[in-house]
């Protein structure tokens, strides 16, 4: 239900965004405030080879924060914030039952936004790069680990009559390892071996933002 509830929501935005922009010239000098969004995202999937099998990290829905701050003429400084609370399923590779590791997935970034506005609408590209914290929850294996990461997306913002409004945005974020990285290893051992690759993730969110401050 919730997956058809943000597809309905995003393209009943999407098509006030290209009537609007029909009739709205760009204004590049429009004033600047801090922004501060917050929003519902789902999270499609994601998974790698790894020592004796795969694992999938199943769809699942998430949430996050982000705080856009003016750096000159149609710029932004990002911090971004987002959590995954979810599994990772590793399927043996000569089969078998699988095994499951309940896991929060949380991606600390910093980056640019480029926008390009056009009256009420505002369209925008970011780059951010940081880190990514895998959160392990169950009986066999606990802790978290810090691994590099990076996020590239785009998206649209649609201003209200106020200070609030909303923003659409699909965004890739991307978890890079070294080769023959381990997770969650203790005195009994690793939890997950991976064979030299990342784990790639699409994300769509849905996000209110509130303009904070005067102008810049």
């Amino acid at each position: 239900m919730s997956r058809v509830l943000v597809v309905l929501v995003a393209a009943a935005a999407v098509n006030a965004t290209a009537v609007e922009a029909q009739r709205v010239p760009i204004s590049p000098e429009a004033p600047m405030r801090i922004e501060l969004s917050g929003g519902y995202a789902y999270h499609f999937g994601g998974g790698t080879s790894v020592s004796g099998g795969d694992v999938v990290v199943p769809s699942t829905d998430s949430y996050g924060f982000t705080l856009d701050v003016p750096f000159r003429e149609l710029g932004r400084i990002e911090l971004f914030w987002w959590r995954q609370d979810t599994r990772a399923e590793l399927t043996p590779s000569g089969g078998g039952m699988s095994e499951v590791l309940d896991m929060g997935v949380e991606y600390w970034q910093v980056g640019g936004m480029t926008e390009w506005p056009r009256g009420k609408i505002t369209t925008y590209g970011v780059l951010t790069m940081g880190a990514t914290r895998l959160v392990a929850k169950g009986d066999i294996v606990t802790g978290d680990e810090f691994r590099f990461s990076g996020t590239l997306g785009g998206g649209v913002k649609i201003a209200g009559q106020s200070r609030v409004g909303v923003r659409l945005e699909g965004r890739l974020m991307i978890m890079a390892r070294n080769d023959d990285s381990t997770f969650f290893c203790g005195t009994g051992g690793c939890a997950v071996g991976v064979v030299g690759e990342t784990v790639a993730q699409g994300v769509f969110s849905v996000n209110l933002f509130v303009k904070l401050g005067n102008p810049r």
